[in-house]
């Protein structure tokens, strides 16, 4: 729906995000929030209404979903990813600070975009302990390890 969505350009491109919007709403609508499913739903939601300028209404979504399911990573990094991209990087760095430590220990995601995060606040020294963590938990991507490296910030 979402790949659809964001398919072509200006007018075309816009009305396959509102139709988007709309097939992700009814889905939104009919999940039960105990259901397995219902986090990624939400999620999509969040993505299609920030992609729609409609960015509130995300950020609403997914501070409600973060109530929810307060031990699912996506919500956070979600969050602070569209935190990031409005230029507030250190409600970003908030955001994924505020994840429960139990998701702290075992997200290699959210503790990777939390080092990248500190890295690009200009922190690096705060960015090597969650760098370190998110590859001790196999995170595959080596750009924030040669970055922090290159800063002199190895181990």
């Amino acid at each position: 729906m979402i790949q659809r969505g964001t398919a072509g350009a200006g007018t075309e491109r816009d009305a396959n995000l509102q139709r988007a919007v709309n097939e992700i709403r009814f889905t939104v609508n009919k999940i039960k929030p105990d259901h397995q499913w219902y986090p990624e739903i939400q999620i999509d939601y969040a993505k299609v209404l920030y992609l729609t300028d409609k960015k509130n209404e995300a950020f609403a979504v997914l501070n409600r979903l973060i109530g929810s399911h307060p031990t699912y990573s996506l919500p956070y990094t979600a969050m602070a990813y569209y935190l990031k991209r409005e230029k507030h990087l250190d409600q970003a760095i908030t955001t994924l600070k505020q994840a429960p430590s139990l998701l702290l220990n075992e997200s290699a995601e959210l503790n990777y975009f939390l080092g990248w995060y500190l890295m690009e606040a200009g922190k690096p020294e705060n960015a090597v302990p969650y760098a370190q963590k998110a590859y001790a938990l196999n995170y595959p991507a080596p750009a924030l390890r040669q970055r922090l490296a290159a800063k002199g910030h190895s181990w």
